[in-house]
């Protein structure tokens, strides 16, 4: 509640929630009972307590600092003889057979190019 209002029934209200509600039906949102007035008086009680818990609030909170964690930075390249996998997807139609799933191990070399067990991965 950030203007605390009281209604003709007597109750407090939140400023702009009590007129929103007034303009479409001028009953009491606690009793439904109607309202004769729409006039609104500042709640000065619930403004000052509404002002003292917040200001508690604001004393009491503490905001813990939490420790910095370091993520190393990935490697552009992987480094040489690392196990990569080739993927070969079969065009539409085509079957794919135990031979196909059983190619040789593949891996980046030192100048970053893809090395397979028995040469070049251009050999596959």
């Amino acid at each position: 509640m950030s203007d605390p209002v009281i209604a003709a029934d007597g109750n407090s209200y939140d400023r702009l929630e009590i007129r929103r509600w007034l303009r479409r039906r001028m009953v009491s949102p606690l009793t439904n009972e109607p309202i004769t007035s729409d006039k609104l008086s500042q709640d000065v009680e619930k403004r000052t307590e509404i002002l003292q818990q917040l200001a508690k609030l604001r004393s009491s909170s503490t905001v813990t600092k939490q420790p910095e964690i370091e993520i190393p930075a990935l490697a552009q390249t992987p480094p040489s003889n690392t196990p990569c996998s080739l993927l070969s997807v079969p065009s539409r139609g085509s079957s794919v057979s135990d031979s196909d799933l059983s190619s040789p191990s593949v891996y980046m070399d030192d100048e970053g190019l893809e090395r397979s067990e028995e040469g070049d991965a251009g050999d596959l």
